[in-house]
């Protein structure tokens, strides 16, 4: 046998080696997330996964001087209105609101149930001395 036979014989058995795997065992459907990257093929279905978002540690829980990187993550208090998942504003601390014509003047009607957890009950004053100290 010559040496050229000798090689493609070696070529195609090492081919075959590198193929086989590929061929016997199926490929795992591969799962690709919201911003489009490639998971490995043990990953857990997307409505399995968890997702964990980290950020530093706030300086302080008071809303007005709240760090820009920080903000939002953490809310200690209930907003006056929030917003459902459609964005549309819904009550929150006030259990209802009425604007006059020119949407100039807002009142609130706050909920007789909030309480601070010291038990006090959570008046329009409060969210007015929070507004005036940001």
């Amino acid at each position: 046998m010559n040496t050229c036979s000798n090689n493609k014989a070696l070529y195609i058995f090492l081919l075959g080696i590198i193929t086989l795997p590929a061929i016997v065992y199926p490929q795992a459907e591969r799962i690709v997330n919201s911003v489009g990257k490639m998971l490995p093929p043990d990953a857990a279905p997307l409505a399995k996964q968890i997702i964990r978002h980290m950020s530093p540690e706030p300086i302080s829980l008071d809303s007005s001087i709240f760090p820009y990187d920080t903000r939002g993550t953490i809310l200690p208090f209930e907003p006056i209105l929030t917003r459902d998942e459609d964005m549309i504003p819904v009550a929150g601390a006030a259990e209802r609101w009425e604007t006059n014509e020119r949407a100039n003047r807002w009142k609130f009607y706050m909920r007789k149930d909030a309480r601070w957890s010291d038990g006090r009950p959570v008046t329009a004053h409060d969210f007015v001395y929070a507004y005036r100290r940001m």
